[in-house]
């Protein structure tokens, strides 16, 4: 892949969107119509790991942590019947805005600048804006758990400074997922830590960055050798 994807390869992501859209159109959305989106946007996802060797697998990591997380949940949180379906389709689609962004951001060694961390602050919003033709399939839940997964507990994250509660709790459960996977993956800026260390890291930010709630499943999982 080049090293900046283009208007064009954009255009291209957003055409995938479009024609799976059209295949479901008039039908009743089920779980073949879901899978049908779904693979779609995996095509997009593939991209952007291709791009990135750092984070080769981590979509399929971060999906597995938010069911395994939300199978712990089910019950307090009340999910619908298709809640954990919806959950793991969320978590596969959460990072699909950082297709646009150049690999000079995504690799780059060192610090960000200030206008290097507003374009990794505009993938969430990116991300609903390549999946806005079969948003009406894909469902409301979904697509709060892209748009704000990178929201902080205390209300400092973005896009929308959401806090607490208001958060959707799709998106609190990927936000402890993805942080939890960043953490234990090795970056061009700094070397991965392990598991138990970034279980600290989660339990340091509890209250701050991340759901209480959330972040004490986690803990209970790796406890328990689950992950």
């Amino acid at each position: 892949l080049n090293d900046i994807i283009t208007q064009e390869d954009l255009e291209l992501f957003s055409s995938i969107s479009n024609h799976t859209a059209r295949a479901i159109h008039g039908f009743k959305l089920d779980e073949e119509k879901i899978e049908l989106i779904v693979a779609s946007q995996n095509t997009l996802i593939s991209a952007i790991e291709a791009k990135d060797r750092y984070t080769r697998g981590h979509t399929d990591r971060v999906a597995q942590y938010c069911t395994l997380m939300g199978k712990s949940l089910e019950k307090q949180l009340r999910l619908y019947p298709n809640g954990l379906s919806d959950l793991k389709w969320a978590a596969q689609l959460h990072d699909v805005g950082k297709i646009g962004i150049s690999d000079t951001i995504l690799l780059k060694k060192g610090r960000l600048n200030k206008d290097e961390w507003q374009v990794i602050k505009e993938h969430p919003i990116n991300g609903i804006r390549i999946i806005t033709p079969v948003r009406e399939w894909l469902g409301e839940d979904i697509c709060a758990g892209i748009l704000y997964h990178h929201e902080n507990f205390d209300g400092s994250g973005y896009p929308s400074q959401q806090k607490g509660e208001e958060i959707h709790f799709f998106a609190r459960i990927i936000r402890v997922a993805d942080a939890f996977d960043a953490m234990t993956v090795h970056r061009p800026y700094r070397p991965a830590l392990t598991k138990e260390d970034a279980i600290n890291e989660l339990k340091k930010y509890k209250g701050t960055q991340f759901a209480p709630q959330i972040v004490d499943v986690m803990v209970n999982l790796y406890n328990t050798g689950e992950i």
